[in-house]
């Protein structure tokens, strides 16, 4: 551990514990949530089958919007300071609202079309991109 990075734990006041590499036991919690993320992500495998790379971005997006329970926050809401209203919160919002016009088979075909072509857009870029590094090899 670097010198200042030692002084910056001691004025914050944070009491840092080392353990040595693969010692599960030290890492109790963080070994929990493993084992929930690879059933999530074996879930999602078996579910999408060939295609299951389609559904780890759902994945994620769900991992990083639950409240994790030992800090008390998510972890999109401690990285951007505030509560990500997802998909399903806008639903339910809607839902509660007194005067909802709210149709879920438009919402859904509507943002199914919208995460593809956005999917899409991503692809073409990132194809772009690596036919860009390609070239310059």
């Amino acid at each position: 551990m670097s010198g200042l990075f030692h002084q910056v734990v001691y004025q914050i006041g944070i009491s840092q514990y080392r353990s040595s590499a693969y010692h599960q036991e030290f890492q109790g919690a963080l070994e929990r949530f493993h084992q929930t993320l690879k059933n999530m992500i074996r879930n999602v495998c078996l579910q999408f089958d060939r295609d299951w790379d389609d559904g780890v971005h759902f994945l994620l997006f769900a991992v990083r919007e639950a409240v994790q329970e030992s800090l008390g926050f998510s972890p999109f809401g401690l990285v951007l300071g505030h509560t990500l209203r997802g998909p399903l919160k806008l639903i339910k919002e809607e839902w509660l609202a007194e005067h909802t016009d709210l149709n879920l088979l438009d919402y859904e075909s509507n943002i199914k079309e919208k995460w593809y072509t956005a999917l899409q857009i991503a692809q073409k870029n990132f194809l772009k991109c690596t036919e860009q590094d390609e070239n310059m090899v």
